[in-house]
């Protein structure tokens, strides 16, 4: 995905317009009026985690000059872990260890050069609630890390929902989830070393 937009002064990117990405259960807050990326665009992508899974999509870029924003939410119609998608080929991990976005998911940022003067940085976040969705944002300018710290962090709840009564009222309580976590390793649906891993995460979000 390639955009060009003139880089923000930090901290001054507007968190609106929100685009709100129903099935996932997130809103995003783009520079400008974003684009919705037609559903054939988004088809080698999908293609490339997997025929065997249904997978639905929605995109949204905004780009300006030297700056693209994408947003994408991701889902099919059971558990998807990071095993399931694997690390991005080509792509360097920002942060090695898995991070909680309080209310949201656990998250893993990435960042690939692709050229002398563009670098992308990527934010990959699982959902906790459904667990079937992920949400990718990509920020694309010759100093991503400054631009993508105003996206990244404009993930949130739905625009009717705050953030404060999402974290209150967290969507399953951690007993289910460790249980439901038990079930898929039961049923081979993940390793051992993705359940511990999950689980962890699961326990972290206390």
């Amino acid at each position: 995905m390639v955009g060009c937009a003139q880089l923000p002064t930090p901290g001054t990117v507007s968190t609106t317009p929100l685009i709100d990405f129903s099935e996932c259960g997130v809103s995003v807050g783009f520079s400008g009026n974003p684009a919705q990326i037609p559903e054939s665009d988004l088809q080698p992508l999908l293609k490339g985690l997997g025929e065997y899974a249904k997978w639905n999509a929605t995109a949204w870029r905004f780009s300006k000059y030297r700056l693209g924003e994408y947003a994408v939410c991701i889902c099919r119609e059971y558990t998807l872990t990071f095993a399931d998608m694997g690390e991005p080929k080509g792509w360097i991990p920002v942060e090695k260890s898995e991070k909680i976005l309080e209310g949201i998911g656990a998250a893993a940022e990435y960042q690939q050069d692709r050229s002398a003067d563009e670098r992308i940085r990527m934010q990959i976040v699982y959902i906790f609630n459904p667990d079937r969705c992920v949400v990718m944002q990509v920020v694309t300018a010759p100093e991503p890390g400054i631009a993508s710290r105003s996206f990244f962090s404009s993930l949130g709840p739905p625009s009717n929902v705050t953030r404060r009564s999402m974290i209150q009222a967290p969507a399953m309580p951690v007993a289910d989830r460790l249980r439901q976590l038990e079930q898929l390793l039961k049923d081979h649906l993940i390793t051992p070393d993705e359940y511990a891993r999950r689980r962890r995460v699961v326990l972290e979000s206390l």
